[in-house]
């Protein structure tokens, strides 16, 4: 598979399957990475919930936390995931159909056949789109069966939260200690 992506093998192809989440490409999550030197006049803009002025990337990563994908461009810490979601070209191109268009996959339905779907997604927060190619957990469930689905995928869509936490924790010393924007490095963190 060519793209951003190829790092997806069959191999977490078939372990998503397992878990109920055929199709699941990975999972995808903002980072809000502090900016201490963040401009006074640029310190609304740069606040989020976090209190404190951050950049903010959109993050893809799969079952084993490795990093498929990281946006371009930072933004600035006060965007939630549904704007920043609109800048990400991995995203935009997998919505259009653009790429990976190819891949397919079974669902079953709620008769109980099984159906062939083409396109990959990722497992996101509530904070996205519900966009085809963005899979959310739903905040009010009124089936049984879509509740337990929504259960499922929090902890399943966790990989993406651990490897923050293990990023957060191994480069705690790393602060950005120069008056501009700090800059999107590539790194590959192991458990």
């Amino acid at each position: 598979m060519n793209g951003p992506l190829g790092l997806w093998r069959r191999s977490i192809r078939c372990v998503n399957e397992k878990l109920g989440f055929p199709g699941a490409a990975c999972s995808m999550d903002g980072v809000h990475i502090h900016w201490g030197r963040c401009h006074s006049k640029q310190r609304a803009l740069h606040t989020g919930r976090e209190g404190y002025p951050t950049r903010v990337y959109n993050v893809a990563c799969d079952l084993m936390r490795r990093v498929l994908h990281v946006i371009e461009h930072s933004h600035p810490g006060a965007r939630n995931d549904r704007t920043i979601v609109r800048f990400d070209e991995l995203v935009i191109r997998i919505h259009r159909r653009e790429l990976y268009s190819d891949v397919e996959f079974e669902l079953k339905q709620k008769d109980g056949t099984t159906r062939t779907h083409k396109g990959l997604h990722a497992l996101v927060d509530g904070g996205y789109h519900s966009w085809r190619c963005l899979i959310c957990p739903v905040k009010v469930a009124q089936d049984s069966k879509l509740l337990h689905f929504s259960k499922r995928l929090e902890p399943t869509r966790k990989d993406v939260e651990c490897l923050f936490g293990i990023s957060s924790g191994a480069f705690a010393c790393c602060a950005f200690r120069s008056s501009s924007k700090p800059r999107a490095s590539s790194t590959t963190c192991s458990r």
